[in-house]
C-alpha cells in the first residue's frame, strides 16, 4: 500500500498556514446578502457561523501569548462581526494578517510551557 508513512514531522505552523488560507477562500467569497443562509446546522445561519469562525480566529493571538489570561469560552459565542457595511473580506485578512505573523514569530517550546501552566 503506497502513502505517506511520515506523520510524525507535521510542522505545526505550516499547517496552520494551509488551513487559514483554506478558510480565506471561503469567508472572502462571504457577501452580507448571504448571512441570512441557512447551514447543515438548523440552529446557525451563514452569520452564525461566520462570526464564530472570525472568534476563532481572533482567539489564536490570545491564546499564544504568554500575557493571555485563559481564553474565556463565551468570546468564542459572541457575535463580533463589524456592522454590514463594513467589508468582512477586509475584517477577516487583520484578523488572519494578526494570527499569521505571530504564529510564524512563535517559538514551540515556550508556546508548550505557556500551554502546559494553564
Amino acid at each position: 500500500m503506497a502513502g505517506n508513512t511520515n506523520t510524525g514531522n507535521i510542522d505545526g505552523a505550516e499547517l496552520f498556514s494551509d488551513c487559514l488560507a483554506q478558510a480565506t477562500l471561503i469567508v472572502k467569497q462571504v457577501l452580507p446578502s448571504h448571512f441570512t443562509n441557512a447551514t447543515p446546522d438548523a440552529e446557525w445561519d451563514v452569520r452564525d457561523l461566520t462570526s464564530h469562525m472570525m472568534s476563532v480566529l481572533e482567539a489564536v493571538p490570545a491564546a499564544l501569548t504568554e500575557s493571555a489570561q485563559q481564553t474565556d469560552d463565551d468570546l468564542l459565542d459572541e457575535d463580533i462581526l463589524e456592522p454590514v457595511t463594513t467589508d468582512l473580506s477586509l475584517q477577516w485578512q487583520q484578523a488572519a494578517d494578526r494570527a499569521e505573523m505571530l504564529i510564524a514569530d512563535l517559538d514551540t517550546e515556550d508556546t508548550l510551557r505557556i500551554m502546559a501552566l494553564r
